[in-house]
């Protein structure tokens, strides 16, 4: 198993890049929502065609443990928080002390 770190930008609210996982195309969209003060995550196909959305992005947990798609990535995204804290990311902390990390199925 191997541990990537995705690229994180703290400086926009809402946007989308396209990563390879795992010898697959996938584009991973994030959106921070103002009036509930937490990150949400979709995955899409490599052309941003939605494989689930609305991920809420929380530290300690498997994001994507608990949905069943054969067209997720076989491995497991999950948030960890650098300083110990366990908060979960923010407008400030996302990218930066929370990282979004993607661990591979093998």
């Amino acid at each position: 198993m191997d541990f990537i770190e995705l690229p994180i930008r703290a400086d926009l609210s809402s946007y989308s890049f396209v990563v390879t996982l795992e010898q697959v195309n996938y584009t991973l969209s994030f959106k921070y929502n103002d009036r509930r003060g937490l990150w949400s995550m979709a995955i899409g196909d490599d052309s941003g065609l939605p494989i689930v959305s609305s991920i809420n992005m929380q530290s300690g947990f498997d994001l994507i443990g608990n949905i069943t798609s054969k067209n997720l990535p076989p491995g497991n995204f999950a948030l960890i928080d650098e300083t110990g804290e366990g908060n979960d990311p923010d407008l400030i902390t996302f990218g930066e002390d929370v990282k979004l990390i993607y661990a591979t199925s093998k």
